[in-house]
């Protein structure tokens, strides 16, 4: 269950946008970025340990990502087959080398940005405010503490910086402009015919020798895959629903245990002045507290808060807008700030409130009551609540038995089924790479072709195939991998043969022809011969109307010389021959792209520019680096 959770996890952390936005300082507490306790070291990088888990985790992520790409195609055996220790290890070592380089260059991710990363990132929201709750749910999903968390959260960002440095370093000229322009929009003037595979085939024969002699060099095509079908139990929690009921004791219970889930809390919108924490001139907190008092005593006069906040202010995301936070809960603040302002009446003005960041001077400007909505008005909701945490227990417990049953007696899951009231079902023979229904979850398949299964016929462990969905399986039937008779492949490499063959006659053809073209020969006068058509087209790089070969092909031409087109043949991806001749090459016209479109060619040479700047930073910072790397921990 935990590596299912852990796995889902990782999308969330992709969903946190590195940004530069800067929030007010009084809004949230942020934590040391140390995490504690020992681990057991992968790597070393100018002095600095990079942990297992850190490499663990780049490792899910690659292997996520690889699943993605994949898609239905993808196994266990695949996945791990390109998700490479070696190259994990260097991702992680190479992150480590950015992320020092980023910090010397003085890159940093204070408090501020990131408490604003984590407040505005919606999985982290209830009814569009930020919750504390999910946030810190999510965090012990992940297996950290809001330390460890909120350490990658400011790597990530400090990563950013140096990325969007880069970027903005990368100058692209008026000439580069024109250059891709003319490149990228360049069309090619074209005559082609294709000498078609098909009517060599229809009069194509196959001699045995032939056959055998093909048979022989290509057996590996000719191989029946190792496959399996299984007999499998399975339990998801969908279907535990209808088997747990509810009593109004218990949805009144839960209402009342979880109140705040079902209301707003009081809100109150405050204005600040900030007098920042400065340990190293002022360790003391003593200056800071006298500047806040001036201030206070300013405002006693008469002076207007916010006209002394957009001054005098230290906090770089409220000073412009003379101090004003907005409506904040009390969770969404940090806890003295919070203590402060809710002690506040509205219009009240605070004494000098010290806070992690320094000192607040702090004035309330509103209050918005909380709302709460009635059990009656959230009923149906809890009950459906309820349900499911009860459902999601059953399915725990009896995952639970499942697992041990199928342990304790490997050979059959007959107890299983017997005990649980399961249905055992079967499925057809699937392959590594899986087959229909619940063949395809990839996990599945993998855990079919486990030793335990093939070789000693035991149950295999559980199996996470979907959220609270666990099957366990065993082999109902082996089919190892076999080499195909010639008798049994016979049709197939008969038709081979003669596709092979008619594959080389089209390319004599085409090749006499292109000769013939060459040499004088007027085109449509050999295509009439051969009764295929010469057709002439004009081509841009991405030209549609076109076989793709044939157009990649068409602009690795030369140029032809003035008069004179240039001739050239091969293979389309049928087979087929294409003879073509490029007669003309006509640039792109950078006078007819709008200020627009010439903006996003900028901005696309800019990030190429910046990718092949990176990628030089990078093998700098490796050069001059010590690096230490202990591969037998992986």
């Amino acid at each position: 269950m935990l590596e299912y959770i852990r796995e889902r996890a990782q999308g969330w952390f992709a969903w946190i946008i590195i940004g530069m936005l800067i929030i007010p300082f009084a809004l949230w507490g942020i934590n040391s970025y140390f995490d504690g306790g020992s681990a057991t070291v992968v790597a070393n990088v100018n002095g600095t340990d990079i942990s297992l888990r850190e490499y663990d985790d780049l490792r899910q992520q690659q292997r996520e990502r690889v699943r993605s790409m994949l898609g239905a195609s993808a196994n266990a055996e695949l996945i791990e087959s390109l998700v490479k220790p070696h190259d994990i290890l260097d991702g992680v070592i190479e992150r480590e080398l950015l992320t020092q380089a980023a910090k010397k260059a003085g890159y940093r991710a204070g408090d501020a940005l990131l408490a604003e990363q984590i407040k505005g990132e919606e999985g982290f929201q209830r009814d569009g405010q930020f919750s504390k709750q999910i946030y810190e749910q999510y965090v012990r999903s992940q297996g950290l503490t809001p330390a460890s968390f909120e350490a990658r959260m400011a790597r990530s960002l400090v990563l950013g910086q140096l990325n969007s440095g880069v970027l903005d370093s990368a100058l692209v000229s008026k000439k580069d402009v024109e250059a891709y322009i003319r490149l990228r929009d360049q069309k090619r003037d074209l005559g082609y015919m294709l000498i078609p595979v098909a009517q060599f085939e229809a009069t194509a024969t196959a001699a045995d020798d032939k056959i055998k002699d093909y048979f022989e060099h290509n057996r590996d095509r000719f191989v029946q895959p190792e496959e399996v079908s299984v007999e499998y139990v399975e339990i998801q929690s969908a279907d535990l629903l209808a088997k747990v009921g509810v009593t109004e004791a218990e949805l009144k219970q839960y209402y009342e245990e979880q109140k705040d889930q079902f209301g707003v809390g009081e809100e109150r919108r405050t204005r600040h002045i900030l007098i920042a924490a400065d340990k190293t001139k002022d360790p003391s907190g003593d200056k800071g507290l006298a500047r806040a008092q001036e201030l206070l005593t300013r405002v006693k006069k008469g002076e207007s808060f916010e006209e002394l906040a957009k001054k005098n202010s230290e906090d770089p995301g409220s000073a412009s807008s003379g101090g004003d936070l907005g409506f904040l809960s009390h969770d969404q603040m940090d806890k003295a700030f919070a203590e402060a302002a809710f002690a506040l009446k509205k219009g009240e003005l605070s004494a000098p409130v010290k806070s992690s960041y320094g000192y607040h001077l702090i004035k309330v400007e509103d209050i918005r009551a909380g709302s709460q909505k009635s059990f009656e008005q959230v009923r149906g909701d809890i009950e459906q609540r309820v349900k499911n945490k009860k459902a999601d227990a059953l399915f725990f417990e009896r995952s639970e038995t499942l697992a041990t049953l199928a342990y304790e007696k490997p050979d059959s899951l007959q107890p299983v089924a017997d005990q649980l009231g399961l249905k055992i079902q079967t499925t057809g023979f699937f392959g590594k790479r899986g087959g229909p229904g619940i063949a395809s979850n990839p996990k599945l398949a993998a855990a079919a072709f486990k030793d335990d299964v093939i070789k000693k016929g035991l149950n295999s462990e559980p199996v996470e195939v979907g959220p609270n969905h666990i099957v366990v399986l065993r082999m109902k039937e082996h089919k190892p991998e076999a080499q195909r008779s010639l008798e049994e492949v016979r049709p197939q490499v008969v038709a081979a043969v003669k596709h092979e063959f008619a594959t080389q006659k089209a390319e004599e053809v085409g090749k006499s022809a292109l000769k013939r073209i060459d040499a004088g020969e007027d085109p449509q006068v050999v295509a009439k011969e051969l009764k295929v058509e010469w057709k002439i087209a004009t081509a841009g790089r991405n030209e549609a109307a076109l076989d793709r070969s044939l157009v990649e092909h068409v602009f690795k031409l030369v140029r032809p010389d003035t008069g004179k087109a240039t001739g050239s043949g091969l293979h389309i991806g049928n087979g087929d021959y294409a003879v073509v001749r490029l007669v003309a090459v006509k640039d792109g016209d950078p006078s007819q792209i709008d200020d627009t479109q010439k903006k996003s060619i900028i901005k696309t040479l800019a990030e190429g520019a910046a990718e092949t700047e990176f990628s030089a930073l990078l093998e700098s910072v490796k050069k001059s680096a010590k690096i230490a790397r202990y591969e037998n921990k992986l």
